[in-house]
Order: C-alpha cells, then structure tokens, then sequence
C-alpha cells in the first residue's frame, strides 16, 4: 500500500513584500518542472516585516491603496500574483502559501474546488485554536461577522496553483483602516468589522498564549490532514534563493510591476459590480465607437492569460452592447476555467464593460460644455 505523498514546507520571518512575493512565484515554478513525479507541493508558512500594503493582481492600487498616506508613514507598497482584495501587512500577522500542481491535490483539477479545501484547511487550523472562523462569499475569512483573515488564488498558465491566506494573530488594526478602504465595504456607507485572534481569545475569557509560532504550528497540521500528506521542512537552498533574489530585482521591486497605467482616449470610464466571484473594476478609454482600451481588474481570481485574452478580443472593437457581449462570448467557455474570471459570468462581465462605455460616454458629454466654454473665451 502507497504511502502519504510527501510535500514540503518551508518557515521563512521577518520578510519584506518583494522577498515574500518572488519566494511564492519561485515555488510555483518548482510545482510546473520536470516530470510528475519531480513536482514538487510547497507549503510556505511565513511571518513579515512591519509594514507593507498589498493589492491584488488584478486590482487598480490607485484605487484600492491611499498611497499619499503610504508614502508619509513610509509603508512599501507592491502586487501580489494571486487575486483578492487589498491588505496590510506586518508583524503579529501568518502568511500561508501553498503553491500545487493539480495533479497532487488529491484528484481536484479545478481552480474552485483547490481553492476550497486550502481555506478549509486555514479554518480548521484556527478551529482547533479554539476560533470559530468561515469564509464569505467573498473570500474573507470571519468569526461572526468580523473579518480576520484573506485568502487568494493565483492560477498561472502551466496549471498550477498558488493559495494564499494571511492571518491577522495580533495586529495593527488602526495601521489597516488609515491605509485602505478595504475596512470600508464595497457598499457605501457600510464598515467591515476587522478582528484578530488574539482580540477572539480574550473575547471568550482565554488566557491562552497568542502567538504566530502558535498560529503557524495549528495551520501545518491542518494542511496535512485536509490533503492527507506528511509535510517535510525543507528550506530553499542556495540556487533557489539566488533566483528569489533576482526575481525580486527584475519584477517585484520595479514601478512596472506595481502600479498600472491608467487607459487614456478621447473618453475615459469606469464600472464597479459586486459579483460572487469578486468585485470587478473595469476601466475604458474610447475612441469615437470604439473601444480603444479595456482594463479589467478586481479582487477576483483567473489568469493573466485569461484577462489578457478578454481584454485583446475587447480592444479596438465596437463599444454597442451587443458588440460587446458577442466578443466576451467569443473568449469565454461556460465550464473552462482557463477562459474567463472564477466565478464572474460572461452577463456580468457584459454588463459591467458596458457601464463603464455607458459612464465614459455620460463623462465626456458633461464635458463638451465646459470646453467649448473655455473655447470661447479664450
């Protein structure tokens, strides 16, 4: 009878953003190489330098992030390679990343059902800490209906998989909300309750210690018991850290990577819609009846491939709702999760490129008066 499979795991302190993102991308290029039996699962349990704010993949920082404020409080700012929403970083906080090929996941080929047994894993974790933690339909992790904890995926285009969730143990919460609006929901006018596991502890009368050690111990053996493997502590070798360190010069440390270009055209536009697999941000720029550029961001999960392919069949197409929907069907497979956005149907991704035109258009008519104003005295 086969053993467990063994996978490894690596405990990494005190990182800084660009270490930890080049670290997790280095892993997942280890899960694509080589024969089957040569993938190698990894999962990285790690705590952090204080502080740092992350956005998405897929998100717009200038939206998400109040960078001014960053920049006063010295906070490094930079993008993760999973989706998800925007957060802060730093001590008293536990980075989880698992990096996995399908083919070791136990059976489970989609993005979806990976995802969902990773999270219950982290839940489990803080369960048998003694915190009654669940995830939402948007990818928090909650006690009751205070957030402590996030979790993302990262598909790339060789079919593997990075997860990622981050723990909030003991935290700068005040840091948070001065930083984001992420503690603002995505409804006006409503707040996200924030909370950590030590504020869950001495809520309930105990005295227990709260630590990331702690932490970092009951999510492995989490780990091993939702996937049903032996994690063997195997830290990067000398190779490995020599390539975390020039991936992290070349992309993670570089403005290219971290802040996106806005669309520019003769009109410019943007949409905002709550859908089950993420809020979608999509930015326009028109040019007459035609879509000059299409940006589509969020703190949704799906390939680069996968928005880059949506956004190439949209640009320099017509802008008619009709148009729109013909080309977002054209890239889109009902049940292929390589060929749109997890859980976002082509309806709602229509629907909201359409907003965006619609909003553009409605823009830059409230500007041709003003203009021609201007014109005339000039």
């Amino acid at each position: 009878m086969a053993g467990k499979q063994i996978w490894r795991t690596i405990t990494d302190d005190n990182v800084d953003a660009s270490y930890s993102l080049a670290a997790d991308e280095i892993l997942m290029r280890g899960c694509a190489g080589g024969s089957e039996d040569q993938r190698v699962s990894t999962l990285r349990l790690c705590t952090y330098r204080s502080h740092f704010a992350l956005v998405g993949q897929f998100q717009d920082i200038h939206a998400e992030i109040d960078l001014d404020e960053c920049e006063r409080l010295g906070v490094v700012v930079n993008r993760r390679p999973s989706g998800g929403g925007a957060i802060v970083v730093g001590k008293g906080q536990l980075g989880a990343a698992l990096a996995v090929s399908p083919w070791s996941a136990g059976g489970l080929r989609h993005p979806a059902e990976i995802f969902a047994r990773c999270a219950g894993a982290i839940i489990a974790g803080l369960r048998d800490w003694g915190v009654a933690a669940s995830l939402e339909a948007n990818n928090a992790i909650v006690v009751d209906d205070r957030k402590i904890g996030s979790a993302a995926l990262c598909l790339d285009d060789r079919e593997v998989v990075l997860f990622h969730a981050n723990l909030l143990v003991d935290s700068d919460l005040a840091l948070m909300s001065q930083l984001l609006g992420i503690l603002r929901d995505k409804r006006p006018g409503q707040t996200v309750a924030v909370t950590t596991v030590m504020a869950e502890k001495w809520r309930q009368g105990q005295t227990d210690a709260v630590t990331t050690s702690i932490a970092r111990e009951h999510i492995r053996q989490a780990f091993e018991r939702e996937f049903d493997v032996t994690l063997r502590q195997e830290p990067f070798g000398r190779s490995e850290s020599s390539r975390i360190e020039e991936l992290r010069r070349m992309k993670y440390d570089t403005r290219k990577w971290i802040f996106d270009a806005n669309p520019a055209g003769d009109a410019i536009g943007s949409s905002l819609a709550k859908t089950r697999g993420g809020l979608l941000r999509v930015y326009v720029s028109l040019t007459g009846q035609l879509l000059q550029r299409v940006m589509i961001t969020g703190d949704f999960f799906g390939t680069a491939r996968a928005i880059g392919r949506l956004e190439a069949a949209l640009t320099w197409g017509p802008a008619d709702p009709a148009e729109v929907a013909k080309a977002v069907a054209g890239v889109c497979a009902p049940d292929d999760p390589d060929a749109g956005i997890v859980g976002v149907s082509q309806t709602e991704l229509s629907q909201a490129i359409s907003q965006a035109v619609a909003n553009a258009r409605r823009q830059h008519a409230s500007l041709v008066p003003r203009r021609l104003s201007q014109e005339a005295l000039a």
